[in-house]
């Protein structure tokens, strides 16, 4: 879940953003969509995803780190209504 979501987050060129934001939709927080409402697509810092996931923390809040061009996507996960669902994101440039 926390791949498919990094992966749509990516920038790609041509996409609008409700296109974006449906492809997100399906992973995240209802909060983390609302702050995503005004984004373009076309300012996500990345467009690659540059190595495997790093999981920290196993409880109620996981993080999934994804190194990235240009430095990582931050992941916070947590489960609500039974899933799991991204609850917020973060880029920490290298």
């Amino acid at each position: 879940m926390a791949t498919r979501f990094a992966k749509a987050w990516l920038r790609k060129p041509g996409i609008s953003g409700d296109q974006w934001r449906a492809a997100l939709k399906p992973d995240a927080s209802a909060e983390l969509m609302a702050s995503l409402a005004e984004t373009d697509p076309a300012d996500v810092p990345t467009a690659t995803i540059t190595g495997p996931v790093q999981l920290q923390g196993t409880g109620a809040v996981t993080v999934a780190k994804f190194p990235a061009e240009g430095g990582a996507i931050v992941l916070e996960l947590q489960v609500a209504g039974g899933r799991w669902q991204v609850t917020s994101l973060d880029w920490e440039a290298a």
